[in-house]
């Protein structure tokens, strides 16, 4: 699944983020939509699955899926069934915790404090809360010790499975002075440019990008301390706002948590409320920008069963597409110095995605409508920040921005542009 290692940027300082590689993966079985309740270091990855990087627990070095979407951090022991890797020794406890993950794959094991360290940096803890499993899903393993060899939870500790002190292993990292900020950018990229995605655990390395001084240029704060939420206030297809279902982003009796919507690293596609993406595949199949027109059986199996098309039998006038907006809300109340809103505009060239040198996926998905999942594809071409200590996203300029030539994507706040590709 995942390609070799790229190469990486060692910082000097021990409180001073490290640009960590993340690891490239193939596509697989697997399946996209994880979430369903779901440095800098060069990431080795690329849009269509969950990013990995190195790093070692307890001495193992292990190849660990970074997840926003998780709130514990999951490791193999070694009596773990359908599975195949490096693995820590496994020791009896008293009482397990068990887990699930996709809604798919279920998983037994026990918390504990290990010693992680982010492996070719200096960056490392002794106190780091994270769950061994020794007992998995036999007919969809968790991890299978080939090409995924654990998982780094990002997400808040409000439920985790483990109850620790520190909660989480970014708390441990923060709490020892391991990094200086409890922060984590991400700079992930499409097919193209995937060997120039990093994490940036900490978030200290900053440098000029594409008319910015590398600060987010806008800051989100999330309704929610649990996922890393946003409230989605409309969505637009070329300018044109969307009717969302009646039930969008609202909490019922039977909902455990409010149902806003969720930025997610391991889910691949943007997951949108199904008229949404009727209307927005109507929009693509009548700008007539497929040359030869895509007939109605590849259009569907293309739009709504995520197969391929190669990019040798079309020709696509991507001119002609329409733009994908999301408005959120910044959670701040509008004045002279903040913004109560965001848009965020999306070129064609983000949801048609380069998959290989010869390969077309498109990367929205019909899923809940309930809530909306940006996942990687919508990241792709932004630098994300997940300030974890103010409960709050930033967005700036990102993979790819130095040469864009399309337009997109763009920024923008109630009265102004605040960036776009030059």
């Amino acid at each position: 699944m995942f390609i070799a290692f790229q190469y990486f940027l060692l910082t000097l300082q021990l409180v001073d983020a490290i640009q960590v590689p993340l690891y490239p993966p193939k596509l697989s079985s697997r399946p996209n939509n994880r979430l369903s309740k779901r440095s800098p270091i060069k990431l080795k990855g690329d849009v269509f699955h969950c990013f990995r990087m190195e790093i070692s627990v307890n001495g193992v070095n292990l190849k660990m899926m970074v997840d926003s979407g998780s709130f514990d951090t999951i490791v193999p022991f070694s009596t773990l069934n359908n599975y195949n890797g490096p693995s820590l020794t496994y020791t009896m406890h008293e009482t397990s915790i068990f887990g699930s993950y996709d809604g798919v794959t279920a998983w037994e094991g026990h918390g504990f404090l290990a010693t992680v360290r982010i492996q070719k940096t200096s960056i490392i803890v002794k106190n780091a809360p994270v769950i061994g499993i020794f007992k998995q899903s036999t007919d969809s393993p968790l991890i299978d010790g080939n090409i995924e060899q654990g998982i780094l939870g990002l997400a808040y500790p409000s439920l985790a499975e483990y109850k620790a002190t520190p909660p989480t292993v970014m708390d441990a990292l923060y709490d020892s002075k391991a990094i200086s900020n409890n922060e984590v950018g991400l700079h992930l990229c499409p097919y193209e440019l995937s060997k120039k995605s990093y994490i940036d655990i900490g978030n200290t390395n900053l440098a000029p990008k594409c008319g910015t001084n590398g600060n987010p240029i806008t800051w989100i704060y999330s309704p929610t301390q649990d996922y890393f939420t946003v409230d989605i206030k409309s969505i637009l297809i070329n300018g044109n706002p969307v009717t969302l279902p009646n039930e969008f982003q609202v909490k019922t009796p039977g909902d455990k948590m409010h149902p806003f919507s969720i930025i997610d690293t391991c889910t691949t596609t943007m997951d949108l409320p199904h008229e949404v993406v009727a209307i927005l595949i109507d929009e693509i199949v009548g700008s007539d920008a497929f040359e030869p027109k895509l007939d109605d059986h590849t259009a569907l199996i293309f739009f709504w069963e995520r197969y391929i098309i190669k990019k040798s039998h079309y020709t696509i006038n991507w001119k002609k597409l329409p733009v994908l907006s999301f408005v959120m809300s910044t959670g701040v109340s509008n004045s002279e110095s903040d913004s109560s809103i965001v848009k965020i505009t999306l070129g064609p060239k983000d949801y048609i995605q380069k998959i290989s040198s010869t390969k077309y996926l498109f990367s929205v998905s019909a899923g809940s409508n309930k809530n909306a999942v940006l996942g990687t594809s919508f990241m792709a071409r932004l630098k994300f920040v997940l300030d974890r200590e103010h409960v709050r996203i930033g967005l700036g300029p990102g993979c790819g921005c130095e040469k864009s030539k399309d337009g997109y994507p763009t920024i923008e706040d109630e009265n102004k542009v605040l960036w776009s590709p030059k």
